[in-house]
């Protein structure tokens, strides 16, 4: 069973203006990824997240604090270029399948021309000699369709969500996927999203990468809005074992 603080000791609201609520804002300078909106179902929604540019920090339990100053100190001019980029949202958490069995990841969306390649991103400082502790590096992740399911945050004032929590929500996704016939990938996301500009509420996202499809998914693919739309965007690979060990 997971066992408080297991997981990252909970994921408390200390980003700092790397996040904001997935909708449109009134403010033009926070990013938004390019997402579309796959399929809305009661149990989840699936979503396709395009290729992205980000800066990322890896950490443990015990360097996850650093690994935040480490994030938003690039963030806030923390860099070669001494550059202050505009706020992204959200923040990911990026987790094994199981917490101990690698360093978790903490991504954020570079914004605008850096995001795009147009420009390129100002490079971290690198640490000084003889310093550990997490450091942040540039990259970029491929496209996928991620499952999205709401996580609960234990209060909408300090934005904490707890580790059994996120396995609630984990568990009930995966037997939804089952159920619905979709193979999910190892691991999963946290999302993280918050007011950008001035105080507001915190909001959690658990997201798990889609693999395959078998062939009962094809209920809930003439159920989306747009089927033709979500069979591109899956790249559909239907696998017929599960449902022909059923007849």
């Amino acid at each position: 069973s997971v066992q408080p603080g297991e997981f990252l000791g909970g994921l408390r609201d200390t980003l700092f203006r790397g996040s904001g609520l997935w909708r449109e804002q009134a403010a033009p300078d926070v990013f938004l990824p390019p997402v579309t909106l796959l399929y809305r179902g009661v149990d989840f929604e699936l979503r396709r997240v395009d290729a992205f540019r980000c800066a990322e920090v890896q950490f443990d339990k015990r360097s996850q604090k650093d690994a935040v100053a480490a994030l938003n100190g690039y963030w806030t001019g923390g860099n070669l270029g001494r550059t202050v980029l505009p706020p992204s949202q959200p923040t990911l958490i990026i987790c094994p399948q199981m917490p101990g069995s690698a360093p978790q990841c903490m991504s954020a969306f570079l914004p605008g021309v850096w995001g795009s390649g147009e420009r390129a991103a100002p490079p971290p400082i690198a640490p000084a000699a003889g310093e550990g502790g997490p450091s942040v590096t540039l990259g970029s992740r491929s496209g996928r369709v991620y499952a999205v399911q709401t996580i609960k945050t234990q209060s909408l004032m300090d934005g904490w969500v707890s580790t059994e929590e996120v396995y609630k929500v984990r568990a009930k996704l995966l037997d939804a996927l089952l159920l619905a016939g979709i193979s999910p990938t190892e691991g999963f996301t946290i999302a993280r999203y918050g007011e950008v500009y001035g105080t507001g509420s915190t909001y959690y996202e658990l997201w798990v990468g889609i693999e395959a499809f078998s062939l009962r998914a094809a209920t809930l693919i003439s159920a989306a809005e747009d089927p033709s739309a979500l069979e591109r965007a899956l790249d559909l690979n239907f696998e017929p074992l599960d449902d022909s060990s059923e007849a």
